[in-house]
């Protein structure tokens, strides 16, 4: 895992800020940590965009979590779907309709690109509390098209890994189910590579 200090000096460099050298790619990239350390990534979050922001970079960070709960509450949602819960025979049929109204391509990623709008780095996090009704490849799917040219972290619980077969491969929570999604720059790679 990259130090904060590593994460300040990449996330906060002009070269990252300004895309530099991404020529048409889109300027997403994942931030992976081991789901059993989500409270000192967290933690790590929280200082690292103090610290950017103290350096005066203007940078938004949305928890998607916390984005639904909005969108539910907004629509009125949010109070029968708290009371259906505890009734669901299956988790999935209860993820299924979570999914179906929180609609990604309609609601999340224009919510998120508003968000985004006049800052110079967003970081998105809360992914773990949302699977699996929103799926990572969906989501960046979906900001591919609404999104402001500014870079986008998504702080990310799991694995983002090349498999030689079916390319990047995003491991929520490291369970065995992965999305494959490989227009996403890995920030761990970067720090290692001293970008």
């Amino acid at each position: 895992m990259a130090t904060d200090q590593e994460l300040i000096t990449l996330l906060g460099s002009e070269s990252f800020l300004t895309m530099r050298g991404l020529s048409n790619e889109v300027p997403f990239f994942i931030y992976p940590f081991d789901p059993t350390d989500a409270l000192n990534a967290e933690k790590s979050l929280r200082l690292v965009s103090g610290h950017l922001r103290q350096d005066g970079i203007d940078v938004v960070t949305i928890n998607l979590f916390d984005l639904c709960l909005e969108l539910l509450e907004e629509r009125g949602l949010l109070n029968p779907v708290l009371k259906a819960e505890p009734r669901q025979k299956t988790k999935s049929k209860f993820a299924a309709g979570l999914q179906s109204m929180l609609d990604v391509e309609t609601m999340i990623a224009p919510r998120i690109a508003a968000r985004s709008i006049d800052h110079r780095l967003v970081v998105v996090h809360g992914i773990g509390a949302v699977f699996p009704f929103i799926r990572t490849h969906a989501l960046l799917e979906a900001l591919q098209i609404h999104m402001p040219p500014v870079p986008l972290v998504l702080w990310f619980p799991g694995q983002y890994t090349k498999n030689e077969a079916r390319g990047y491969e995003l491991k929520v929570l490291n369970i065995a189910a992965s999305d494959s999604y490989y227009r996403a720059k890995n920030i761990e790679e970067m720090v290692r590579a001293g970008l």
